[in-house]
């Protein structure tokens, strides 16, 4: 599992209990079919709120879902574009933008490689249209050869390095839309006998606690979970609880580049 939503599901229990309310878990592993499952448990069995991290659910989805329970809904992602759902955000395209330009200017990478997810997956637009963004501002081109293909999880991330492993050109630094990938990448490395950052340079995104425990320490940007879990609850509290009625509110959630070793 991902260690960036650990203290955002521990917060929002935190503010729970606070209210005198208990917190059901589901985790969908980023499958339709499970977000589906469980919009169908929730019609069967009401609760008084929910919040979602959807990936797959679409908006049409969503209001299916509400027209069946009339149960407040915030959701986690700017993708969820519901005029009755509050969304907490953070602009991962802006802080795409900002890492790759910083892996450029100021830590003088002359070519980035990427490795992301499908468009499927939500943040993966974004995040490669910050990453383009970046390459272009810079005067640069992205090279095809150069960007890779994962799912988030840690073994996607083994899998890209393996990849790379097999091609004769290697870009100098690495940059992967999520951490857990990007150790995977570095495990690989290593278990293949080489050094990072001497022989490439591997850059994340999310600081999990993880990122501070491999080595190198991984460089990344640094998202703000325990923010994101208060913003979430405190949101569907308003609305349980009567304090706010109407349209969407929209919560941003600010984020911080965290230069370590890996690049």
């Amino acid at each position: 599992s991902n260690a960036f939503y650990h203290p955002i599901a521990r917060t929002v229990q935190d503010i729970a209990r606070q209210h005198n309310y208990d917190v059901i878990i589901a985790s969908s592993d980023h499958r339709y079919d499970n977000e589906k499952h469980f919009c169908e448990a929730v019609i069967r069995r009401p609760v008084d709120g929910v919040i979602m991290v959807p990936t797959h659910l679409t908006d049409e989805d969503i209001d299916r879902f509400i027209a069946f329970t009339q149960t407040p809904v915030v959701a986690l992602g700017q993708h969820i574009k519901h005029p009755e759902v509050d969304v907490v955000w953070s602009d991962d395209e802006k802080a795409t933008w900002e890492a790759v330009t910083w892996l450029i200017k100021e830590r003088g990478y002359a070519q980035v490689g990427f490795l992301g997810v499908p468009d499927e997956y939500p943040p993966g637009p974004r995040r490669w249209r910050g990453f383009t963004r970046a390459i272009e501002h810079a005067g640069l081109s992205v090279e095809p050869d150069f960007i890779f293909q994962g799912d988030f999880t840690l073994e996607s991330g083994r899998r890209a390095a393996q990849q790379l492993l097999a091609r004769r050109n290697w870009p100098p630094v690495l940059f992967a839309v999520n951490d857990l990938m990007a150790i995977g990448v570095i495990l690989e490395l290593q278990d293949a006998g080489y050094n990072v950052p001497d022989d490439i340079a591997v850059m994340g995104f999310d600081d999990i606690p993880e990122a501070f425990i491999i080595r190198p320490h991984l460089t990344t940007i640094a998202q703000t979970p325990v923010d994101i879990g208060q913003k979430l609850a405190t949101a569907l509290f308003d609305r349980i609880e009567g304090r706010v009625s109407g349209s969407k509110r929209e919560l941003e959630c600010p984020y911080a580049l965290v230069p370590r070793q890996s690049a």
